[in-house]
C-alpha cells in the first residue's frame, strides 16, 4: 500500500482540520462530515450534525458534556433520515466471506461511499473510485502540504482483498494511538482491535 495526499477532490475532513481537536473520539463525526461533501457536496459541522442526531432522539454527549465517539448506528440513521439514503452491512466472519463481500461491493452502483469499521470504531472510507481501492482515514492529525488533503493508503489496482484489510486496520490503529499519550490508553486501544472482524457499511443516495 502505499501513503499519499490528495488534491483538486471533494472536501474531506479528519482530526483538527478546522480547528476542533477531536482526536480520540471525532472520527465518526469526521466521517460523516466527509459523507456529505462526498455524496452531496455539502459542507456540515459538529454542531448540524449533533442538532440533527438529538432530533432523532440520540444521546450524543459524554458525561461531561463534550460530544461523544459516533456509532454504527448513527451514522446509518443519520443519513437515512436526513438524506434518504439507502444502506447495506456487510460483516464476514472469514476470509472467503470477506472476498465475496469485496466483489458485492465493487459490483454496486455508484454513487457509494463504503465504510470500514472495526473494534466498534470507523476506521476509514472508500471515497474516490467507487470501489474499494482508496481510502480516506479521518485518523490523521499531521497537517498535509498546503492545498492537499490526507488520503493514507492508495490499495494496488487490484482491489482490496483479505490480505489487505489486517495491514489497513494495523496501520490506522498505529497512526491512531500516535496521537494518544497515555500508554496504558494505547495498549487497550491495540488489544481491543487486534481480533477485530471488520463490518462494512455501503452508503448510496435513493
Amino acid at each position: 500500500m502505499e501513503r499519499i495526499y490528495l488534491s483538486e477532490y471533494k472536501r474531506v475532513y479528519w482530526y483538527n482540520c478546522d480547528g476542533v481537536d477531536d482526536r480520540g473520539w471525532g472520527c465518526g463525526w469526521r466521517v460523516m462530515q466527509t459523507i456529505a461533501s462526498l455524496l452531496f457536496d455539502v459542507h456540515v459541522n459538529f454542531e448540524d450534525i449533533d442538532k440533527e442526531l438529538m432530533e432523532m432522539g440520540f444521546d450524543t454527549k459524554n458525561k461531561d458534556g463534550r460530544l461523544a465517539f459516533a456509532d454504527a448506528a448513527w451514522i446509518t440513521e443519520y443519513f437515512r433520515h436526513k438524506y434518504s439514503c439507502e444502506m447495506k452491512m456487510f460483516v464476514p466472519t472469514n476470509f472467503t466471506a470477506l472476498d465475496v463481500a469485496i466483489e458485492e461491493m465493487n459490483q454496486m452502483a455508484d454513487p457509494k461511499v463504503i465504510v470500514l469499521i472495526t473494534g466498534g470504531m470507523i476506521v476509514c472510507m472508500d471515497a474516490i473510485e467507487g470501489k474499494l481501492g482508496h481510502f480516506i482515514d479521518p485518523h490523521v492529525y499531521t497537517q498535509p502540504p498546503e492545498g492537499a488533503v490526507p488520503s493514507l493508503f492508495r490499495i494496488g489496482e487490484g482491489g482490496v482483498g483479505h490480505y489487505f484489510i489486517p495491514q489497513i486496520m494495523d496501520d490506522v490503529v498505529e497512526g491512531m494511538c500516535a496521537t494518544i499519550e497515555d500508554p496504558d490508553l494505547r495498549k487497550e486501544i491495540k488489544s481491543s482491535l487486534e481480533y477485530a472482524a471488520p463490518c462494512f457499511i455501503v452508503i448510496q443516495p435513493a
